[in-house]
């Protein structure tokens, strides 16, 4: 990911079609931003915390 001319930054996008290049795709991820001293856990599905998923119905609004 790179900081663009506004300051954000650019998500890269990927197609996966199996289970294992997921967990490939995850590890890679994860290697990349420990290369890059960031050694926090990944969040996935736009989730701001680290907090169980909850159904749709569950998560009120």
């Amino acid at each position: 990911m790179s900081p663009t001319a506004q300051g954000t930054m650019t998500i890269p996008e990927f197609t996966i079609q199996t289970a294992s290049q997921f967990v490939a795709q995850v590890a890679n991820t994860k290697r990349d931003q420990l290369a890059k001293g960031n050694k926090s856990d990944l969040l996935f599905r736009g989730q701001p915390c680290d907090k169980p998923l909850l159904p749709r119905l569950g998560r009120g609004r």
